[in-house]
């Protein structure tokens, strides 16, 4: 019986990992930057976060031309921009803001921020992270990357539904069996 409710389970979350690797695009080579996560608009061009290459593209949009393609330490979660500096924020549990200067196209510098930094925000030279697994928000000195302040928020909403269910079956509330998605009905 335990066996059977096993198996049972471990298809369903094989199902789940099956339907989340479908949705994932291939890189063509004609494209942007794969899996954009941020656009800002920087003068007349536009800035382009590309999470999967790592990359941060300015493009002219009348031509839709790649102007200047810079490359990120690691995968980009967001970014501010302030004047010709882009304030990128990545990484996951060791995560950074990449301080970029936009005409040059040359790294600025680099500090710590936090388990996965997201959403910067830059107002009268301080820039504010949000860091999503430590559920804080970090204040920071824009020059320099000191922490001037921090605080926490409440935990990430997006984890309430595996919270709440993860007594119940073992499974977050997306794998459940039976459940609909957008791809296909996942296996009971």
């Amino acid at each position: 019986m335990k066996l059977t409710k096993m198996l049972r389970v471990s298809a369903t979350a094989l199902g789940c990992l099956l339907a989340l690797i479908s949705c994932r695009q291939e890189p063509d080579a004609a494209s942007g930057p794969l899996a954009p996560v941020d656009v800002k608009v920087v003068n007349h061009l536009v800035a382009v976060l590309g999470h999967e290459r790592c990359v941060l593209e300015l493009v002219d949009p009348a031509s839709g031309e790649k102007v200047k393609s810079i490359r990120l330490a690691q995968p980009p979660n967001g970014m501010a921009v302030d004047g010709a500096t882009a304030y990128v924020a990545e990484g996951g549990p060791r995560g950074a803001v990449e301080v970029v200067d936009l005409e040059s196209g040359e790294l600025k510098c680099s500090f710590p921020a936090g388990h996965t930094p997201m959403s910067p925000v830059v107002r009268e030279e301080k820039l504010y992270v949000a860091c999503r697994f430590d559920s804080r928000v970090l204040e920071m000195d824009a020059a320099t990357g000191t922490v001037l302040n921090s605080w926490n928020v409440p935990v990430n909403p997006w984890l309430w539904p595996f919270l709440r269910t993860a007594g119940k079956s073992g499974l977050p509330a997306i794998c459940r069996p039976g459940l609909r998605t957008g791809i296909s009905r996942l296996p009971r």
